[in-house]
């Protein structure tokens, strides 16, 4: 059986999945009735990583979702999808995760197999 915790943390992490991370922290707490600081406290005190660390974890995995599905997409288009307004800053934070390749070598490793 699912303990209460567990649970809401289960909860508050598939609504940051769900906006695709472009969720902030205040709009998380409106959304739960909870206090932004209470939130950030609580989300760290259960999962181990801070609510930027887990947002940012979202964004880039569903940008390497994009990259690897849709060929045709802009690279501007993806940032742009995940909450990332400047492109410069997801292909930094992609490059940093998967081993140095910018979002274009990402993308063609899929696709020139």
């Amino acid at each position: 059986m699912i303990n209460k915790v567990t649970w809401r943390v289960n909860l508050i992490l598939k609504e940051i999945e769900s906006s695709s991370g472009s969720i902030s922290l205040k709009g998380l707490a409106k959304k739960f009735n909870l206090n932004p600081s209470y939130l950030s406290f609580y989300i760290r005190k259960n999962t181990g990583k801070t609510f930027g660390e887990i947002r940012r974890e979202i964004r880039i995995n569903k940008g390497k979702d994009l990259l690897e599905k849709n060929p045709m997409l802009l690279v501007k288009q993806i940032s742009s999808e995940i909450g990332y307004k400047d492109p410069g800053h997801f292909c930094k934070l992609l490059k940093e995760r998967c081993s140095g390749k910018s979002p274009t070598v990402y993308k063609n490793h899929f696709f020139s197999q």
